[in-house]
Formats: structure tokens, C-alpha cells, sequence
């Protein structure tokens, strides 16, 4: 994680950015959805790209809309 907090001091500022593969950010317990947390905050707009944004379930979902809107109040799916 030390990669990312470094990432995150620098605290760059983008226009747009556009992920692709974006279900690789469903997971809340890994690197990749850290970062997708921290491009939401460095951008003005945000595009996520996915084939399969419900992969292993309803919680997949809910995850990526957070990095989405996370000022959105959404209700938590029910494992």
C-alpha cells in the first residue's frame, strides 16, 4: 500500500478518466479498488467500463457505484 499512499501525497488532478475493465474494482479489500478510490477523488469525471459489472453478485454493483457517487445514499445489498 505504500506505493499508493505515495501515489496519494501527490495528489494529482484529472479532467476525465475513463476505466476500463472497471469490475476489477469490486473488491473493497484490495489495491485496485484503493486506487479507483483515489482516481474518484482526483478527477472531475469519472467513466467506468466493465462487461461484467455483476460478476459474483449484487455486492459488486454496489461497490463500483460507491467510486461512482459515493455522495449517492444508496442501500447496501443484502448477502
Amino acid at each position: 500500500m505504500a506505493d499508493l499512499e505515495r501515489l496519494g501525497e501527490i495528489g494529482p488532478h484529472f479532467d476525465l478518466v475513463i476505466v476500463d475493465e472497471a469490475h476489477a474494482f469490486r473488491n473493497t479489500d484490495t489495491r485496485s479498488f484503493a486506487l479507483g478510490a483515489l482516481l474518484a477523488d482526483w478527477t472531475d469525471a469519472l467513466i467506468f467500463l466493465s462487461a461484467t459489472p455483476l460478476n459474483l453478485g449484487n455486492d459488486d454493483l454496489f461497490n463500483l457505484l460507491q467510486l461512482l457517487a459515493p455522495e449517492t445514499s444508496v442501500i447496501a445489498p443484502s448477502s
